[in-house]
């Protein structure tokens, strides 16, 4: 039985996606077959020859320099194999991953034939320390798993100082870099170092996971290995009409205003929970929420919070535990919480805690 409220961390506002002009870019975008036929033909596979692949990859301020840098994706899901693929080409090994994080990364490297490394984050994010023995850095910068305040992101890693094939390349996850609250906006790590960080994006956060759409701005030094016919290139490539209808929206400035009335609506979403969680459970800390769409409810040492998930679940709520080594919380997803529902969720998450 599907839960009553919906407090899932992954999952954008289901009710805010531009469905009018959704429309009206597909429409545009298919309206004049014969001036784009040698586009649409079939989806494209090397790097820089998606229709608006510059576009895809974002604004100007994190938009890459080189066409060629950027390869469309069905997300970053799909991107993974090819990401180790590449750094294991050269040389890679082990690599880091935040611990908490997206579970995906680390069993992605492992299936590659990649070791993960779990790197605990803290206040600071990740502890420098742990990184000197890897070959290759997953992060989350922009908002990290974790139950802390967000903090500006660590800077990119040296290449190694040793000669050999293996370079130290960064992993940058931008999943929710465009919802911002009560701190400035993070700038990209790419953008510090080009020549070490891959870059993901996509626009399962900005408008809907269903739409399969994104995109890794490569380092030069990596673009040069991929091939258009290269079998091992990223499955669920995007058709090139919703490419194209992306590209027009962005263009346009259509994504640009649904993301201010996305970021209104969250604020608002965001602002409420955090309300009823300081009225309700007040003995509870709250972490994570300047940013992104969810919020981490930091629950007592010792307590299970698996169990505690599933008597949420029982009474109607749905949400996922932290899974943090020594670190015991559930995270709250905002962005399907209607103001006015706020109070009923939490009443029924504070039965299932207390």
């Amino acid at each position: 039985m599907a839960a009553r409220f919906d407090l899932r961390p992954a999952l954008p506002s289901v009710d805010g996606f531009p469905r009018q002009a959704w429309l009206g870019a597909i429409t545009r975008g298919a309206e004049d077959p014969a001036r784009r036929a040698a586009r649409l033909r079939r989806p494209a596979r090397r790097a820089g020859a998606a229709p608006g692949a510059r576009q895809l990859a974002g604004p100007p301020p994190r938009r890459p320099r080189h066409r060629r840098q950027v390869l469309v994706t069905g997300g970053l899901r799909d991107s993974l194999p090819l990401v180790w693929r590449l750094l294991a080409a050269r040389g890679a090994r082990r690599v880091g991953v935040e611990d908490p994080g997206w579970w995906r990364i680390g069993r992605s490297a492992r299936e590659a034939g990649l070791t993960p490394v779990p790197i605990p984050t803290d206040d600071d994010g990740l502890d420098p320390a742990r990184l000197s023995d890897l070959d290759a850095i997953a992060v989350t910068p922009a908002h990290q798993f974790r139950p802390a305040p967000s903090s500006p992101p660590p800077a990119a890693p040296r290449s190694s100082p040793t000669p050999g094939p293996t370079a130290r390349f960064i992993l940058e996850d931008d999943y929710d870099a465009e919802f911002r609250y009560d701190r400035q906006p993070i700038g990209s790590l790419q953008g510090l170092a080009p020549d070490q960080v891959i870059y993901g994006g996509s626009c399962s956060k900005t408008l809907a996971p269903a739409l399969r759409l994104g995109w890794l701005v490569l380092p030069s030094t990596l673009t040069a290995e991929l091939h258009e016919d290269d079998p091992s290139s990223p499955a669920g490539t995007p058709p090139p009409i919703d490419q194209l209808a992306l590209a027009d929206l962005i263009d346009r400035g259509e994504v640009d205003r649904h993301l201010r009335r996305q970021r209104l609506r969250y604020r608002r979403r965001r602002d409420a929970l955090l309300a009823q969680l300081h009225a309700q459970l007040p003995g509870f800390q709250v972490r994570g929420a300047a940013a992104g769409l969810f919020a981490v409810l930091v629950l007592p040492p010792g307590t299970d919070e698996e169990a505690a998930a599933r008597r949420a679940e029982h009474h109607g709520v749905a949400l996922e535990p932290l899974r943090a080594p020594g670190r015991a919380g559930l995270v709250l997803g905002y962005a399907n919480l209607p103001e006015p529902s706020a109070p009923y969720a939490v009443s029924a998450l504070a039965r299932a805690l207390t």
